[in-house]
């Protein structure tokens, strides 16, 4: 008797399905909420690997020329921005360029992130880091190869020394955004994803109007404008285009 009665006070708190019609919405229940856990979309990725390291030696890089620079980061990049006399070390070029390499990919891996679920978290960032290397070194090499068969190596140096800077001043911009994604809503993600194709679209208009001037100066026919802008700045960019499709359709 008193079993009986314990059972049915068990029975009263916790409403255990007798029928196999109650059984079968409870799991219907406890399976639209895990559904509901896996749809949400999460914005917020300050626990990503990826992120988190990008970040950080990102960081470790500006706070490494800091110490050599002994200037803040904003009057470095006003520095490289205006005209002035005093340059910059191989060192720290190299140092800003290899955090400009790390905030680009890293904020690139965040925003493509969630379309992208046939890669993993470190070979989706290694793909972007790949794409970015090889956009530079595609762009390094065609102009090397075109200043030795124009013969003029001039043009070729101040070419690459308007990318180098361009791309550093890139760097030195997109390192806040990137530090925005570590706690970022769905609002600060829309405004990143706009800030970065704003800069992105700025640099290559400024690359393509120095560029432009430096042939101008080198008393360059239009049409040989056109072919040399063409080969050097918008051929890479479609190389890398085909190269990510290939990848993408070949998965």
């Amino acid at each position: 008797m008193k079993e009986n009665q314990s059972q049915d006070s068990i029975e009263a708190v916790i409403a255990y399905p007798k029928t196999f019609q109650q059984k079968k919405q409870s799991f219907e229940a406890l399976s639209m909420q895990r559904e509901g856990l896996q749809a949400r979309e999460l914005y917020r990725a300050s626990y990503d690997v990826p992120l988190l390291l990008g970040v950080a030696l990102s960081f470790l890089l500006l706070f490494f020329v800091y110490l050599i620079r002994r200037q803040s980061l904003i009057a470095i990049l006003l520095l490289m921005v205006k005209k002035s006399k005093t340059r910059l070390s191989p060192l720290l070029y190299f140092l800003l360029s290899l955090s400009g390499f790390f905030s680009v990919v890293t904020l690139f891996y965040f925003l493509v992130k969630k379309y992208v679920s046939f890669l993993i978290d470190w070979q989706l960032w290694g793909l972007l880091a790949i794409c970015l290397l090889a956009y530079f070194s595609i762009c390094s090499f065609l102009i090397v190869c075109t200043s030795y068969t124009i013969d003029k190596k001039a043009l070729a140096t101040a070419h690459y020394s308007i990318t180098l800077r361009l791309f550093v001043i890139m760097g030195l911009l997109v390192f806040p955004l990137l530090l925005l994604a570590l706690w970022g809503n769905q609002l600060v993600y829309s405004g990143l994803f706009y800030a970065l194709l704003g800069v992105l679209v700025i640099r290559k208009i400024l690359q393509l109007y120095f560029v432009s001037r430096i042939l101008g100066q080198a008393k360059f026919s239009i049409f040989h404008s056109f072919l040399y802008l063409c080969t050097l700045e918008i051929l890479p960019l479609v190389y890398i285009i085909m190269i990510v499709r290939f990848l993408i359709e070949n998965n």
